[in-house]
């Protein structure tokens, strides 16, 4: 038989109010943090051009660099910090 607690509902325990503002703290703070890294990522120009290559079709690294004209290595570069920065 389901256990009645807190306002009522069946299988819910009383639930101390401190508990969920903890928990809405912590998630604002990674919701926060989340943000911050996606800004870090997409900061640099050239990102953003490359981000608005990738958009619509799928490149390799050759295929980027002569679309925007960013050397081989200095894409390299901004692919592995947008990758990092999306795990």
């Amino acid at each position: 038989m389901p256990v009645l607690g807190g306002r009522g509902r069946a299988g819910s325990a009383a639930r101390n109010p401190r508990d969920s503002i903890k928990t809405c703290k912590t998630c604002c703070a990674q919701l926060q943090e989340l943000r911050a890294r996606v800004c870090k990522a997409i900061a640099d120009p050239k990102r953003l051009i490359i981000i608005n290559e990738l958009r619509d079709r799928e490149l390799s690294v050759g295929e980027l660099c002569e679309a925007t004209g960013i050397s081989q290595s200095n894409a390299s570069q901004h692919l592995t910090i947008l990758a990092s920065e999306a795990s």
